[in-house]
C-alpha cells in the first residue's frame, strides 16, 4: 500500500504531505482510500497538508487538511517548511485517538485469524516464477462477507487494490477525522500466499489493516464456518 509522499518529523510533531497520482485524480477514491489508510496507520497529532500539482482540480476531503498548497506557487516551499517546523493543531485528537485504539483492536483480531487460518500450509507461501492472478473472482460468503477468490498467488498489485477497496468499508472520514465502520472484514482466498522479501507476513498484515483476511483457497472448512469466523472476530466490538 503507498503511504503519504512526504513524512517530516521534529520536535513540533508530524506532518504528512500529500499528492495525488495521475491515477488518483481519475479515480479519487483511490486517493480517498490511501488517506483513510495512512490517517489511521499514522500517529494521531499528524498534521496533513495536501499539495495540488499543476492544472489540478481537486475536488476531496478538505476538511481533512491542515493546509491545501500548489506546487505552482512559488511560496509553496517556505508555507511548507513553516507548516513542517510547527504543524498546526487542527485535529481533533481525543477523537483522534479513541478511534485508533479501536482499530489497532480491530486489526490484531484480524491479523490473528488471518494467521491461525494459514497455520500448517506455510509449504504454500508463494515462490518466485510462479504464476500471478492481477483480478479476483467476487461472490459473498454466508453472514454477508465479501469475498475475492484468486485461482493463483495474487500479485502485490491486486492485495493493493483490494486494500483500497476495504479501507472505503472499514473506515470513514467525519469532521475531518477517520473513524471505523462496524463492518466485518471481506475474506480474500489464495492458493499460495505472497510473500514479500525480508518480511513474510507483510502483505497479510496489510491486508488485514484494510479490512481483509487472508485465507487458503483449500481448506476442510465450509464457507458457512468461515463466513461465521470472520463475522465473530473481525467486527468492530
Amino acid at each position: 500500500m503507498r503511504s503519504v509522499d512526504v513524512l517530516a518529523g521534529g520536535r513540533s510533531g508530524l506532518t504528512a504531505i500529500m499528492m495525488s497520482t495521475a491515477e488518483e485524480l481519475r479515480r479519487p477514491k483511490l486517493f480517498d482510500a490511501r488517506l483513510k489508510l495512512n490517517m489511521m496507520a499514522l500517529p494521531p497529532h499528524t498534521a496533513f497538508v495536501y499539495v495540488a500539482v499543476k492544472g489540478e482540480i481537486w475536488r476531496g476531503r478538505q476538511e481533512a487538511f491542515a493546509a491545501e498548497l500548489s506546487i505552482e506557487d512559488h511560496a509553496s516551499r517556505e508555507d511548507l517548511t513553516r507548516l513542517a517546523t510547527n504543524p498546526p493543531k487542527t485535529r481533533h485528537l481525543q477523537k483522534a485517538e479513541r478511534s485508533q485504539k479501536h482499530s489497532e483492536a480491530r486489526f490484531a483480531d484480524t491479523y490473528r485469524l488471518a494467521r491461525a487460518l494459514r497455520r500448517g500450509l506455510r509449504h504454500r507461501l508463494a515462490v518466485d516464477n510462479v504464476a500471478v492472478s492481477r483480478a479476483p473472482y467476487r461472490d459473498r460468503l454466508p453472514n454477508e462477507i465479501e469475498g475475492a477468490f484468486f485461482p493463483s498467488t495474487p500479485s502485490s498489485q491486486a492485495i493493493a487494490n483490494l486494500a483500497l477497496e476495504g479501507a472505503d468499508r472499514w473506515y470513514d472520514i467525519w469532521d475531518g477525522e477517520p473513524e471505523p465502520r462496524p463492518s466485518a472484514a471481506g475474506a480474500a482466498f489464495v492458493q499460495s500466499y505472497p510473500m514479500a522479501r525480508g518480511d513474510p507476513d507483510k502483505i497479510l498484515r496489510a491486508a488485514a489493516f484494510a479490512g481483509w483476511v487472508m485465507m487458503p483457497l483449500q481448506t476442510d472448512r465450509s464457507f458457512e464456518e468461515l463466513g461465521a469466523l470472520v463475522q465473530r472476530y473481525t467486527r468492530l466490538k
